[in-house]
C-alpha cells in the first residue's frame, strides 16, 4: 500500500513540474513571436509591400485550388470566386508593386491611398469567396472545400496584415 501512495505522489510531482515547465516555456515562446515594432515609415512600407506580395501569391494559390476543384463543387457563388480571386491577386500585385517602388520619406498620399483601396477591395473579394467556400456541399466536395477554406484563410491573413501596415504608412507624419 505505501508504494501505491509513493507512486501517486511521484506522478503528482511529475505532472505539476511538467505543467509548470510547459506553461513557462509557452509564455516565453509567446514573447518571442510578438509583431515587429514599427519604428519608421520605411519599416511599415517594407512590411506592407511584403504582406501584399505574400497575399498576392496566396490568392494565386486559391485560384489554382479553384481550378482543381471538381466541376460539381464549383456551382453558384463558388464559380464566381474564379473571377474574384484572380482579380484579388492582380489587385494585391499592383499594391505590392506600388509599395515596393516608394522610397522611404517620399510616399505620396495618392500612392498609399491606391494601395489601400486595392488591398481593401481584394480583402472584400476574398471574404466573399471564403463565405461561398464554406457553403459548398459536404460529401464529395468536403476535401475541395477544406482546401479552399484553408488557402483562403491564409490569403485573408496576409491581406489583412498588408492593409494594417498600409494604414500605418498613412498614419505617419
Amino acid at each position: 500500500m505505501p508504494s501505491y501512495h509513493l507512486l501517486l505522489l511521484l506522478l503528482f510531482l511529475f505532472l505539476t513540474f511538467f505543467s509548470f515547465s510547459f506553461s513557462f516555456s509557452f509564455s516565453v515562446a509567446a514573447k518571442k513571436h510578438t509583431p515587429p515594432r514599427l519604428t519608421t515609415t520605411s519599416s511599415a512600407l517594407e512590411l506592407a509591400a511584403r504582406y501584399a506580395a505574400a497575399a498576392s501569391i496566396s490568392a494565386s494559390n486559391v485560384s489554382a485550388a479553384l481550378q482543381l476543384t471538381p466541376a460539381r463543387c464549383r456551382t453558384g457563388p463558388v464559380q464566381d470566386c474564379v473571377v474574384l480571386v484572380d482579380h484579388s491577386a492582380k489587385q494585391l500585385g499592383r499594391a505590392s508593386d506600388v509599395l515596393g517602388r516608394i522610397e522611404p520619406g517620399t510616399a505620396q498620399e495618392s500612392q498609399v491611398n491606391d494601395a489601400s483601396t486595392w488591398t481593401s477591395a481584394a480583402l472584400t473579394d476574398l471574404r466573399t469567396c471564403h463565405d461561398a467556400a464554406q457553403s459548398m456541399p459536404m460529401g464529395p466536395c468536403t476535401r475541395a472545400r477544406d482546401t479552399l477554406v484553408r488557402r483562403l484563410n491564409e490569403a485573408l491573413r496576409h491581406t489583412s496584415n498588408a492593409l494594417y501596415f498600409i494604414s500605418r504608412i498613412s498614419a505617419r507624419p
